[in-house]
């Protein structure tokens, strides 16, 4: 009894050490990238200010000595990044970041004042170049002004280019089985 007792209990951890990871579905957006002169050379020791325009809080980051730096945590929306450090013009700019985002924005500092500020008002949608994950977020206003049939996330599947749902390949499989009959 006590073998089988014993038995089991590896057996049971042999399993629990070797589950895989489980991926959780995240909310938040990530935002990096590399602060560089108008040469090239990265700059190191630049503030890196994040703002949500919503509400307007704040996240600060310093550039590290490759000249990189990021920003996590960030709730979806607008901010407004600020970059700056002393002897170049400071440069302002706005980007919406989507949920699970994990956006790049590269920033080249101008020699100047800090008294001269280049201010970009919004910029494109932001690319990620760091890895092949695809996704798409689709907008609360779209979501409410849809007809969708019974409200079922299902059918927002639709919308996404390139994704058929399980359901809609059955159904278009059984109609083409009555049409040949």
């Amino acid at each position: 009894m006590k073998r089988t007792l014993h038995g089991m209990l590896i057996l049971a951890a042999v399993f629990l050490l070797h589950v895989p990871a489980a991926l959780a579905q995240v909310d938040r957006a990530t935002l990096s990238g590399v602060v560089k002169d108008t040469g090239g050379g990265v700059v190191p020791g630049a503030t890196v200010v994040v703002t949500n325009l919503a509400t307007n809080v704040a996240a600060q980051e310093v550039t590290t000595a490759t000249g990189s730096y990021q920003v996590v945590n960030l709730i979806p929306g607008r901010y407004r990044i600020d970059v700056e450090l002393t002897g170049f013009k400071k440069v302002s700019q706005v980007v919406t970041l989507e949920v699970g985002q994990r956006a790049r924005l590269d920033v080249e500092l101008a020699v100047g004042s800090l008294s001269e500020t280049v201010t970009v008002t919004e910029t494109a949608q932001l690319l990620n170049s760091n890895d092949a994950t695809l996704g798409t977020v689709i907008p609360q206003i779209q979501v409410a002004n849809l007809p969708l049939a019974i409200r079922n996330w299902d059918d927002l599947l639709a919308l996404v280019p390139g994704v058929e749902s399980s359901s809609t390949a059955s159904t278009t499989t059984a109609s083409r089985r009555t049409c040949r009959s």
